[in-house]
């Protein structure tokens, strides 16, 4: 992914014809998966275009109109790719940098049912009760029964002579169609089947395709390779069973949720944010983590060796109960590690997380600055409390991890960088 800078110039085209049942299948059906501010954006890309915007223009403008950060057009943008609504181009020429946003149609109801991974994805998220209501509300009306049909058929309206020298003319359109962007998963079932032939014999005709199609889909949930996977169905397959039911998806899925501590969730596509482009140690450590998981930032941290279980256990918590992306993690455990004498504190970890869910903050460099001003205020001397409390009542908290003052600047903390290039060498 490409580095935003509000100064970088933009270009609105439409792939498809946009007609407006698709707002309705975007709000209902695809919101669910990219979430609102992906949603959005796509419908002010559409207007922007439909109000004539197709020349060049500045982030800084959609930005300004959308009240949204760079880290946070980035996250949606990437949404909107990741399913196929949106294809991005870049080009720099004179040290001007241009983005091309092409739209593309969502898919019709039928489709996205027919399609395992959307399918699946909107019941993971919704329940399989809403979801099951929403393919009911998009069904059309039965075919008629009991009825034979009297339309009349084209011969019997139209009687072209197929002789005539316009019928031998092909003439090039230029009108739209219908366009759908391809979604890819990235799963390679070749290296997928050489795998499982060569550590359970293995063949692929031993699968249905819709088995196939739920393995892929799984892979693509949990960001899982096609070698570990291939591990995780041999251990839920049962040679034994009906072919239909040889693979235990419950265990596949527990086996896939277990290698991959931080999924998607709403924030479902691993990308790089809003990051800086210059080479000083700051642009460095945020690039750093955007790219990697909060268990390897945090292996980093604690000179590559394996981080321990409550630590993990804190980590996946943080994602779950608050929602944060993984970056954001990353700089919340910088922060932590840096102000706390590197003592990981779950409560100080929480009371930190809960402020930057409620600041909705997506990105590690967005995060850093918010993470800046706190610890400014908290440099700030506060008043002595001078309320008297008597010794009998104060409870033992001897054994408690309290947080201490920072005693570096927030520049200073950024020089860390230099020891993970040490240590990652």
């Amino acid at each position: 992914m490409e580095f935003l800078s509000p100064e970088d110039y933009l270009e609105i085209r439409l792939a498809s014809i946009l007609t407006d049942f698709d707002r309705k299948v975007l709000c209902e059906l695809y919101q669910p998966l990219v979430g609102f501010s992906a949603t959005a954006l796509f419908f002010t890309l559409w207007s922007e275009r439909e109000q004539g915007y197709s020349d060049l223009s500045s982030h800084e403008r959609l930005f300004n109109m959308m009240q949204m950060s760079a880290g946070q057009f980035s996250k949606a943008r990437a949404a909107l790719e990741a399913v196929g609504l949106l294809k991005t181009f870049f080009k720099e020429e004179n040290g001007i940098r241009f983005f091309t946003y092409e739209l593309y149609a969502p898919k019709s109801p039928a489709l996205f049912f027919e399609d395992a991974l959307f399918a699946g994805l909107l019941s993971q998220y919704l329940g399989e009760k809403e979801a099951s209501r929403l393919s009911i509300a998009f069904r059309g009306d039965d075919r008629v029964a009991g009825q034979t049909e009297i339309s009349a058929r084209f011969a019997d309206v139209f009687r072209p002579d197929l002789n005539d020298a316009s019928f031998k003319v092909t003439a090039k359109s230029t009108a739209k169609r219908r366009s759908f962007g391809h979604l890819d998963t990235t799963f390679d079932f070749n290296s997928f089947f050489q795998v499982l032939e060569t550590k359970g014999m293995l063949k692929k005709t031993a699968f249905l395709k819709a088995q196939l199609d739920e393995i892929e889909r799984v892979a693509a949930l949990y960001g899982i390779d096609e070698e570990t996977m291939a591990e995780h169905v041999l251990s839920a397959y049962s040679p034994e069973a009906p072919k239909e039911s040889r693979i235990d998806f419950y265990r596949l899925g527990d086996l896939c949720r277990e290698e991959s501590r931080y999924p998607f969730s709403r924030k479902k596509v691993n990308n790089q944010g809003n990051l800086p482009t210059s080479a000083t140690a700051l642009a460095e450590k945020v690039k750093l983590m955007e790219t990697i998981s909060p268990k390897d930032y945090l292996r980093v941290k604690q000179n590559n060796t394996s981080p321990a279980k409550p630590d993990l256990i804190l980590i996946d918590d943080l994602s779950g109960k608050f929602a944060l992306p993984n970056s954001v993690i990353n700089a919340l455990v910088d922060y932590v590690l840096a102000v706390n004498k590197n003592v990981l504190s779950r409560a100080l970890c929480e009371k930190i997380a809960a402020s930057l869910a409620r600041e909705k903050i997506i990105s590690a460099l967005d995060a850093m600055n918010y993470l800046k001003s706190v610890l400014s205020r908290r440099k700030t001397p506060k008043p002595e409390n001078k309320v008297e409390i008597k010794p009998e009542t104060v409870e033992d908290t001897s054994n408690e991890e309290k947080p201490t003052q920072p005693s570096e600047s927030l520049e200073e903390l950024e020089k860390v960088l230099a020891k993970y290039k040490k240590k990652e060498g």
